[in-house]
């Protein structure tokens, strides 16, 4: 039975908490769908970001988690710290779903070790950033404090905070975590976490003329369900990837497997997505290219490209509406 209600009932536009990243409601419940949410079965968002993925599965009776590595977004404070006067725990206190709210996380994705490794998970949903809007981020030291670090390893460590000290307010740093990595990272925690027979249903941005079947990550743990494309421009698509876990994970078997490396190949359709749309060489991440050079010559290159596709530029007010794009197309 067709329940079209729903797409405006949770509408952004009614909604009361948003960020620059919130998952369009249709696109959410066809996220939700496909993750098989349902009465007592746990679901777990690990890039939460304001909840539309783990909103619409709590109204089809599941239990949810967000999980994300910015506080900020979490509690509805900006960058400085001043409160919104909204947060992610208001979006379900507005449709009446806080009961199925078990818990919000701030959680470093990249070390996989905030649960117990075992199964307990019905499934994983997630809309993973790739840098159009939001870039991913890692629990890490930037390259100046890492200097600055050796430079005083030889003096006495403070124990102690100071008398008067700002310590308790110290957000911990964060860097750059690279596509491949958040693919890879994804993938064993869905194999180590997920029950057999739950699932794993993520968002990946692609570009056409480079898209394959094959770029899709796999696991031996996890098998492929469907591939749903959404076409949101000429060049780019998203694809709704959905696997299943048909083997419990073993940590002899599946404890040491290779990182996707093959999605640091330039072939690949998700590879320096961001880079790709933005038409920005500053955006290349040197681990998918080592021999690039941001120079002027690259910096032509994409230039050349941008006229070869003249009627499909996005420029970076355009990534502002990656991928909300084909909503307003219908609307």
């Amino acid at each position: 039975m067709s329940r079209r209600d729903l797409v405006e009932t949770y509408s952004l536009k009614k909604r009361a908490y948003l960020g620059t990243t919130s998952m369009e409601s249709e696109i959410s419940f066809f996220t939700a769908n496909q993750a098989l949410a349902r009465p007592g079965s746990l679901v777990i968002d690990p890039f939460v970001g304001t909840g539309s993925l783990v909103l619409t599965a709590a109204h089809f009776g599941a239990r949810v988690i967000g999980a994300d590595i910015d506080m900020c977004v979490l509690t509805g404070v900006t960058k400085a710290g001043k409160p919104k006067g909204k947060n992610l725990y208001n979006n379900f206190e507005q449709y009446g779903l806080t009961d199925r709210l078990v818990s919000l996380i701030r959680w470093d994705h990249s070390t996989r070790n905030c649960f117990r490794q075992k199964p307990m998970f019905d499934a994983i949903v997630c809309d993973p950033p790739y840098g159009v809007r939001a870039g991913a981020k890692k629990v890490g030291k930037k390259p100046k404090t890492l200097a600055r670090k050796a430079a005083h390893d030889n003096q006495p460590h403070i124990l102690e905070p100071p008398p008067n000290s700002d310590w308790h307010k110290h957000v911990t740093q964060t860097v750059a975590y690279s596509v491949p990595d958040v693919l890879s990272d994804l993938l064993d925690f869905a194999a180590r976490n997920l029950v057999v027979g739950g699932r794993l249903v993520y968002w990946l941005p692609t570009l056409n003329e480079q898209y394959k079947p094959s770029d899709v990550p796999q696991h031996p743990c996890l098998r492929l369900v469907a591939n749903s494309k959404q076409p949101v421009s000429l060049r780019f698509s998203r694809h709704l990837i959905t696997m299943q876990k048909e083997v419990e994970y073993d940590p002899n078997v599946h404890g040491n497997l290779p990182r996707i490396e093959y999605s640091f190949e330039e072939g690949v359709g998700h590879a320096n997505f961001a880079m790709k749309y933005l038409k920005d060489p500053r955006r290349h991440d040197k681990r998918h290219n080592p021999d690039f050079v941001k120079s002027k010559q690259s910096v032509e290159g994409v230039e050349d490209d941008k006229e070869g596709a003249a009627d499909d530029q996005p420029d970076v007010a355009d990534a502002a509406d990656f991928p909300n794009k084909r909503q307003k197309q219908t609307n």
